[in-house]
C-alpha cells in the first residue's frame, strides 16, 4: 500500500488508507500489508504481526526506483497506490510508478485508487494520465468519478466502484433530545478550504440569531490559516465572533465527541455532495441532521431530500440558508433526519469495503476467496 500520508498526518486519504488497512487485517487472516508512506508522517499504528510500515523521504522522480525496489523486496502480490495525498507534495513518483512497473514487473498487479478527478485542476488531471491508463485495476469511490473515467480505461476495463467509509468511528452517540431554551450547535467537519464555502456556515449562524434561534458554530477539523483568518474576520464583522470556534486537527475520538454534541451539520460543497466525502458519511453515521448541496445531475444512491438529508442546489446559497432555518426551527424534522441518516450510513462499513478489496486482489493474483471453490 503506497500512500503519502498516514496518521498522525492530517490528510483524509491517509486516514482512509489507515482504516482500510485495519479492516483488511481484521477480516482476512491471510492478508499481510506493507505500507510505504512519508518519513515525516509520525506514524502511530498499533503493533500487528501482519503490518509493516516503511517510510521514504523522496516522492520525486529521483525516488522512483528506490520506491520500486522497496515494493519488490516486500514480496507483494499487489501494489496498491492511493492518490492524491498531502504527503506526496509535488512529487511525481506515484504518478509514474504504474507505467514503470508495467515494464519492470509486468506480472505484478498494480491497483490505483483515484480519490479526486472531476474536481481536480486541469494540470492535476493531466498528471494522472498514467495512474488512469497503466494499472491493472482503477478504483474510484463515487459513481460520478466512475462515469467520468470509464471511457479512458479502454481496453483495460472500466473503473471499479468501491465506496469509502467514514474516517471517524462513532465513539460517542448523538443526543436525541430536543433542546429547549439552549443554543443549537451547528458544525462543519472536514479540512476546510474555499471549495467548501465556509462563509455560508457563518452566514447561517447570523440568520438564525436574527430570527430568534440562538445558535453557535463549531468548525471541526483542519483548516488553511488564510481561510481561518477570513472566517474569523467575517464572524467579527457580523458580530458573532464569540459564537464561532475552531478545533483544528484533532484525534478521532475528539472529532466523534464534537459531532455527537452537535445538532446540525452543514456541508455547503461547491461541487455538490458525493460519496467521496468521508466527512459527510461520518456525520450521517453519527445520526446528525445534515444540510448539504447537490449537483443538478447527480445524487448518491439512497439519499432522499427531507427524509435523511436536506438538500439545496449547488450555487443557490439562499436555498441553503432557508434549509438551515427550516431544520433549526423544526425539532421533529431534526430527529427524523438524524434517525434516517444513521440508517443510511450503516451501509458504509469498513468490513464490507475491505471484503470488496480482498475480492479484487484475489481476482488479480488468481486466487479464489475461501469457499468459492477451485480456480
Amino acid at each position: 500500500m503506497i500512500v503519502g500520508s498516514f496518521p498522525e498526518m492530517p490528510c483524509g486519504v491517509g486516514d482512509y488508507t489507515y482504516r482500510l488497512v485495519e479492516a483488511l487485517l481484521r477480516v482476512d487472516e491471510g492478508v499481510k500489508v506493507d505500507v510505504v508512506t512519508s518519513a515525516d508522517s509520525r506514524v502511530k499504528v498499533s503493533s500487528h504481526a501482519r503490518l509493516v510500515v516503511h517510510q521514504v523521504s523522496n516522492w520525486g522522480v529521483r525516488g522512483l526506483f528506490s520506491l520500486m525496489r522497496m515494493a519488490a523486496r516486500s514480496g507483494a502480490d499487489v501494489v496498491h497506490i492511493q492518490y492524491p495525498t498531502k504527503g506526496y507534495g509535488t512529487g511525481l513518483a506515484p504518478n509514474l510508478l504504474p507505467l514503470f512497473w508495467y515494464f519492470y514487473r509486468p506480472r505484478m498487479s498494480v491497483v490505483v485508487t483515484l480519490h479526486e478527478f472531476t474536481i481536480a485542476h486541469p494540470l492535476r488531471k493531466l498528471s494522472t494520465v498514467f495512474l488512469i491508463l497503466a494499472p491493472r485495476r482503477l478504483v474510484v469511490c463515487d459513481l460520478r468519478e466512475e462515469k467520468a473515467l470509464r471511457h479512458f480505461r479502454w481496453p483495460r476495463g472500466r473503473p471499479e466502484l468501491i465506496p469509502l467509509g467514514a474516517n471517524i468511528p462513532v465513539w460517542f452517540k448523538c443526543h436525541p433530545q430536543v433542546r429547549e431554551g439552549d443554543h443549537l450547535t451547528l458544525c462543519h467537519f472536514g479540512f476546510l478550504n474555499k471549495s467548501k464555502e465556509g462563509f455560508l456556515c457563518v452566514e447561517a449562524l447570523c440568520r438564525l440569531w436574527r430570527e430568534g434561534l440562538p445558535s453557535k458554530l463549531v468548525f471541526v477539523g483542519g483548516i488553511k490559516p488564510e481561510e481561518e483568518a477570513r472566517l474569523r474576520a467575517l464572524a467579527a464583522e457580523k458580530r458573532v465572533a464569540d459564537l464561532v470556534s475552531f478545533t483544528g486537527f484533532c484525534p478521532t475520538d475528539e472529532v466523534s465527541r464534537h459531532l455527537a454534541q452537535a445538532d446540525i451539520a452543514l456541508f455547503p460543497f461547491r461541487d455538490g455532495i458525493s460519496l467521496r466525502r468521508g466527512s459527510f458519511v461520518a456525520a450521517m453515521q453519527h445520526g446528525l441532521a445534515v444540510v448539504t448541496t447537490r449537483a443538478r445531475d447527480y445524487l448518491p444512491p439512497g439519499l432522499q431530500d427531507g427524509e435523511n438529508v436536506l438538500l439545496a442546489p449547488v450555487g443557490d446559497w439562499e436555498a441553503f440558508l432557508q434549509a438551515v432555518r427550516r431544520i433549526a426551527s423544526d425539532s421533529e424534522l431534526r430527529l427524523r433526519l438524524g434517525t434516517n441518516a444513521k440508517r443510511w450510513g450503516a451501509a458504509f462499513t469498513w468490513e464490507a469495503i475491505a471484503r470488496r478489496h480482498i475480492a479484487l486482489y484475489r481476482e488479480l493474483v488468481g486466487v479464489r476467496v475461501k469457499g468459492d471453490g477451485p480456480k
